[in-house]
């Protein structure tokens, strides 16, 4: 039986083509989610969504996956995926989000950032990317990364995991958008199924052929029923 995915997105991905190279990810549905939307709605929405659509497996990149990782602890019985794949997670601080962080999430929604600050320092999510392409420099409310950093909780994630189980993180060594592996991440290397290190940034499906090739063959490994082309 083929898989039916569901496919989170990331933060800020609304309106680009962002995810164009993962064409190859068939019978799958992406879930977008606009930045000025409160993550709570984005939250009960992608819920009803999920359970709606009968879905048998879940991929999340960055933010999405902070949003998995909080739905999965929701999810009962015969609602669990079959396996659950998160790409570069958005489930720690970093530290631009550690600094979005500190302003009191109230009054977050009034300010407005540049993409590519997100990213710091690297600046970019892939390695021949632009700082000044159009994406890296549209100005979008950060209430959304406020409220991620003010509601961590790796504890209860690594908990969740080991009860739904089958879950697998693809980690691209170069990110800088997400959490380094810091000690407390190293409890997820020993807690998820598979823990898959790339050599890539935050979005290795934009990265080189090389990358983007590599990142295909993983999920050829990891979707065997998946009728890749």
């Amino acid at each position: 039986m083929q898989p039916k995915i569901l496919f989170v997105c990331g933060f800020c991905s609304l309106g680009f083509d962002t995810y164009s190279n993962l064409d190859y990810l068939t019978n799958t549905d992406y879930f977008y989610y606009d930045n000025c939307e409160a993550v709570e709605d984005i939250e009960e929405r992608l819920l009803e969504y999920y359970v709606a659509g009968k879905y048998t497996h879940l991929i999340g990149h960055s933010m999405g996956c902070f949003l998995i990782s909080r739905m999965l602890a929701k999810l009962k019985g015969d609602q669990l995926p079959v396996k659950t794949i998160l790409m570069n997670p958005f489930i720690e601080n970093s530290i631009s989000s550690a600094i979005f962080g500190l302003v009191p999430h109230p009054i977050s929604f009034l300010f407005k950032i540049p993409k590519w600050v997100g990213v710091y320092p690297n600046g970019l999510t892939f390695k021949y990317q632009s700082i000044w392409s159009v994406p890296e420099w549209e100005l979008n409310n950060f209430q959304q990364i406020n409220y991620c950093a003010n509601n961590f909780d790796m504890d209860e994630y690594l908990e969740t995991y080991k009860t739904v189980g089958n879950v697998v993180v693809i980690y691209g060594t170069c990110d800088t958008a997400v959490a380094p592996l810091s000690l407390r991440t190293q409890s997820l290397l020993k807690t998820v199924t598979k823990f898959i290190p790339i050599y890539a940034k935050h979005e290795p499906f934009n990265d080189d052929m090389s990358v983007q090739i590599n990142l295909k063959n993983i999920f050829m490994c990891e979707l065997p029923a998946l009728d890749l082309y």
